[in-house]
């Protein structure tokens, strides 16, 4: 909310607590330097502008372009990776997310102050490690067999990736184009059914084991395939056996 003080200078009131943590601070200082130069008529009903498009209008594709042509990190250029058109969107955005640092894990929740008093941030099958982001879903023992045993599948020799972002950005140099637009939905699949995985112990108490996670992985994968028209739907056994001979 912004308002006009006595001397009519605009003052801005975020609706933040007294209280933030260090982090949260350094937001909102960040907040506050980008609107240092904003200046609002009062008089005048808000509205939302797309600043790079000639229209105004934002689009999904408007803002993939303004990504991929900017000077940004590497972390945007998973872009090209993460919205793929064979992925549904719920995993892609949960693949985004993960990328951004932006899953719940415990780790997080418990810098946010949001975890139960008395509950630790371990993670839940491994108990020895600080549930993070990169170690649920690449280097937890349970997480990790489902990685051996999807580059076994590919029979790929590979050192696991240190994080999210160098798994995805890998996808996987060295096997063709067909084979990596393969792994391209791969990795959003995997990362999606060790979440759900991992959820469905934590809060139902249900174990899956990692051997069922690596099927349902290689099932859904298969079924995106073949309704994109790159595999034929009866080639299923030779897929799970050998499925860089079946891409198209």
């Amino acid at each position: 909310m912004v308002s006009v003080n006595s001397q009519g200078d605009m003052e801005w009131d975020f609706g933040l607590p007294n209280s933030l943590d260090e982090y949260d601070e350094r937001q909102v200082l960040t907040l506050k330097y980008l609107f240092r130069d904003v200046s609002l008529d009062l008089d005048k009903e808000d509205s939302i502008l797309w600043v790079h498009s000639v229209n105004k209008v934002y689009s999904v594709a408007e803002g993939v372009r303004v990504m991929l042509e900017s000077n940004l990190d590497t972390e945007f250029v998973c872009v090209k990776v993460v919205w793929n058109k064979l992925v549904p969107s719920k995993i892609a955005i949960f693949h985004w997310l993960a990328i951004q640092g932006g899953v719940p894990v415990k780790e997080t929740l418990s810098f946010r102050h949001c975890l139960r008093d008395g509950a630790d941030d371990k993670c839940g099958w491994c108990s020895s490690q600080v549930e993070s982001i990169d170690h649920l879903l690449l280097h937890c023992p349970w997480s990790y067999n489902v990685w051996s045993a999807l580059f076994s599948w590919w029979k790929l020799v590979c050192v696991m990736p240190s994080s999210v972002v160098e798994i995805s950005l890998a996808c996987f140099h060295g096997l063709g184009v067909k084979a990596k637009e393969a792994w391209r939905l791969i990795c959003p699949v995997s990362f999606w059914l060790i979440w759900l995985a991992r959820n469905n112990f934590l809060f139902n108490g249900s174990y899956q084991s990692w051997k069922s996670v690596v099927e349902h992985i290689k099932i859904k994968v298969f079924q995106w395939l073949v309704n994109a028209g790159k595999v034929e739907s009866f080639h299923l056994y030779v897929w799970n056996a050998q499925p860089w001979m079946l891409l198209k």
